[in-house]
């Protein structure tokens, strides 16, 4: 029903009038209204434009931070200059005119690539039992479940590009790959 009486009006507009209609599920706007509309899809910021943006902004605001920081700000915002700004907004409340690696990890609920590469590890050595008590304790140090899987999934992604030679922005620390290049990974593992 509201789609018929939406469609009334984009047939006859006020002249006044632009409409605007933003969605993340474009598929569900039935044919007689998107055939209608000018379609305009919007891509992710790069995490670089992200972060000089608010290297800008901590300039102005006379703050210093240290450069893994702000790139830890600019990866968990995804692609958005809004949740940036957000994160960093968050940070800038509770520190004193420097913002810092730790400060930041503790306030986003960042889990430690160390701890992701144990849990990885466990896996991988099939051990159930640690895995699960790795995570557990992620878990109850009060990480959400879903920052704790967002960063997972994040991780998985960097080895698995770094396991087949595309370098490009991947976020694993010295440690990982180290590891990552005697890993059990390499074996084939046909059956």
């Amino acid at each position: 029903e509201a789609f018929n009486a939406l469609l009334k009006t984009l047939e006859e507009p006020p002249s006044h009038v632009v409409f605007v209609l933003a969605t993340t599920e474009s598929h569900k706007i039935p044919p007689t209204i998107s055939s209608r509309c000018q379609k305009y899809d919007f891509k992710k910021i790069s995490i670089e434009k992200i972060l000089n943006h608010l290297q800008a902004i901590l300039n102005a605001e006379k703050y210093t931070s240290e450069d893994k920081a702000l790139s830890l700000i600019s990866i968990k915002a995804d692609g958005s200059l809004r949740d940036a700004l957000s994160l960093l907004d968050k940070v800038m409340a509770i520190s004193d005119s420097c913002i810092t690696y730790e400060l930041t990890k503790d306030v986003l609920g960042i889990v430690d690539e160390e701890q992701y590469l144990n849990i990885f590890q466990h896996i991988e050595k099939n051990e159930i039992d640690r895995t699960i008590k790795a995570i557990n304790e992620v878990v109850d140090s009060g990480i959400s479940i879903t920052n704790f899987l967002d960063g997972f999934n994040s991780f998985l992604r960097d080895v698995v590009c770094y396991k087949i030679n595309y370098n490009e922005k991947l976020n694993l620390n010295n440690r990982t790959k180290q590891y990552l290049e005697g890993s059990a990974t390499d074996k084939d593992y046909t059956m």
